[in-house]
């Protein structure tokens, strides 16, 4: 059937595309729905009371738990296709069946609980861990200062903590990093239902009305809530935490895998795209993690990303070439470097390197927040250079990140460093950790 060129009659610019309540798409959520396993002993009842936000593949709502009473949780209700096709619930699971007392396991989002709803567009998964705050720049606005280095440490310990685990993330990026603060855990329903006017007065809901009176809208909400409306309030509710409560933790395990499991789809967003994805048989690893984890620590410091606004696949690479310069010989005759019109002769000329990159960090370093920047900034390329490696093998490992000089995790610490346990290729001696 077809509809009119723009079907309906409004939209929100900050909420999750109406196109994708559809079969197989998104589960049409409202505030005040109670969400409960569609099969099974009903064990699990939670009450709907405000967005915190959406992605691609799933929306995210603050909950009440009706059955461990005076508990708020975050919901995050999957796309339909995605049931049985990731590792999502099973790593969660696993996360929360490992020691926690290992340094990192406190960088990892608190999984509660996971059933599967049925709705008009398909059977959904519904995952339940613990309410953490968006990303980092609503945080500082929220806070004042922080220390960028520390949220930056305590990023790289919770990989550390994964791969040492076993564990690919496989979707490491700014948006897949929360802030678990301490007054988070203090927030009741009745709290929440309190000031649940100021949530949605503080937002945009609005009708979805079709145009076309034919249009099926079994599949459809009834209005939307615009991103972050919950977050907004959480982020109001903050104003007296010091900056040094912050404990960042990650998120979204929707692209995550162990070594026993197949691969799921890769989903990264292009300027957090490995190389190898473009290049080689689109395989991640642990030094898939690495790349994308040197591309969030740009994202943390400076709230941009380190290859600016990229719209496609020759953009990157033409991006990479100018950063990093001459591609691997094995490389050359890929067709995505032919379709560019890129070849190594010609980036040789332009002579591009990762020291371009860390004069530019050099010359605006009077934005760069932390103290001490003249000093650091050299130390940082290093490890960014060391991160930001072509091929997965010539990057440095989880535990040579954490041991830089610009992180300065503290020798005694890294004993309990738990070490990568697959991918030999890492696994070198730590006494060369960049400090050549």
């Amino acid at each position: 059937m077809k509809y009119l060129k723009e079907p309906f009659f409004w939209r929100l610019s900050q909420s999750e595309s109406l196109e994708e309540y559809q079969p197989g798409g998104y589960h049409p959520v409202h505030l005040g729905d109670v969400i409960y396993p569609t099969s099974g002993v009903k064990t699990s009842r939670y009450r709907i009371l405000a967005k915190l936000g959406y992605g691609g593949f799933a929306t995210v709502w603050l909950a009440e738990d009706l059955v461990r009473k005076n508990q708020c949780v975050a919901l995050k209700v999957n796309i339909a296709r995605l049931t049985g096709r990731n590792n999502e619930v099973k790593i969660l699971k696993t996360c929360s069946s490992l020691p926690q007392d290992q340094l990192g396991s406190a960088h990892v989002v608190r999984f509660l609980d996971a059933f599967e709803i049925e709705g008009p567009n398909g059977t959904h998964e519904v995952i339940v861990t613990e309410v953490v705050c968006g990303w980092y720049p609503t945080v500082v606005e929220a806070s004042g200062d922080v220390d960028t280095r520390k949220i930056c440490r305590d990023v790289s310990l919770g990989v550390s903590w994964l791969h040492g685990n076993g564990i690919t993330h496989g979707d490491i990026h700014g948006n897949n990093i929360g802030f678990r603060v301490p007054r988070l855990s203090e927030i009741s329903p009745d709290l929440a239902l309190k000031n649940l006017k100021e949530v949605i007065g503080a937002q945009t809901c609005i009708a979805v009305v079709p145009k076309d009176r034919t249009y099926d809208t079994t599949h459809l909400p009834k209005y939307l809530v615009e991103e972050n409306s919950g977050a907004v309030w959480l982020h109001g509710r903050l104003a007296d935490i010091r900056p040094d409560d912050y404990c960042p933790v990650i998120l979204d395990f929707g692209g995550a895998f162990r070594q026993a499991d197949i691969m799921p789809q890769p989903y990264v967003p292009l300027v957090f795209t490995p190389p190898e994805l473009l290049f080689e048989a689109g395989t991640l690893s642990f030094a898939g993690d690495i790349w994308a984890l040197g591309c969030t620590l740009s994202q943390l410091l400076f709230r941009s990303t380190l290859f600016g606004r990229i719209s496609n696949h020759t953009q990157l690479v033409r991006a990479f070439a100018k950063t990093f310069g001459p591609f691997p010989s094995a490389w050359l005759d890929a067709s995505i470097l032919v379709e560019a019109g890129i070849d190594n002769e010609t980036i040789a000329n332009n002579s591009p390197s990762l020291d371009i990159v860390s004069t530019e960090w050099a010359v605006t370093q009077t934005t760069l927040p932390w103290d001490e920047a003249s000093r650091e900034s050299p130390e940082l390329a290093k490890l960014m250079k060391g991160m930001l490696q072509y091929l997965p093998q010539d990057r440095v490992n989880i535990h040579q990140v954490l041991l830089s000089p610009w992180l300065r995790v503290q020798l005694q610490d890294s004993k309990s460093i738990t070490r990568p346990k697959s991918n030999s290729a890492f696994l070198e001696d730590s006494a060369s950790i960049l400090t050549t």
